[in-house]
């Protein structure tokens, strides 16, 4: 039986919305003087981009055992396949920055 909220669509957004939205609200609340690029570019002077954007990827346990839980295995995959992606780009980030 399909239950409501199983996709393997549904969870790859969630996991990209929620590391991406932690990264904004890190730039909102830490450092609001600046503007985005400044941000930006003072996290790769400071060779931190990597570590931040990692960080960011910790939240994605939530909806991840969140469906889990509830046996919405199709969105826990998604979640899963947009983590891996973040991975990825986290590896890119700390060869190319």
């Amino acid at each position: 039986m399909k239950k409501k909220f199983d996709s393997v669509k549904l969870g790859f957004v969630a996991g990209l919305i929620l590391p991406v939205a932690i990264f904004l609200f890190t730039y909102i609340f830490r450092m609001h003087g600046l503007s985005f690029s400044l941000f930006f570019q003072a996290m790769v002077g400071h060779h931190i981009l990597s570590k931040v954007l990692s960080l960011c990827v910790y939240p994605n346990l939530i909806p991840f055992f969140l469906f889990i839980w509830t046996d919405r295995l199709q969105s826990a995959r998604g979640v899963l396949g947009a983590t891996i992606v973040l991975a990825m780009l986290v590896f890119l980030s700390q060869l190319i920055f």
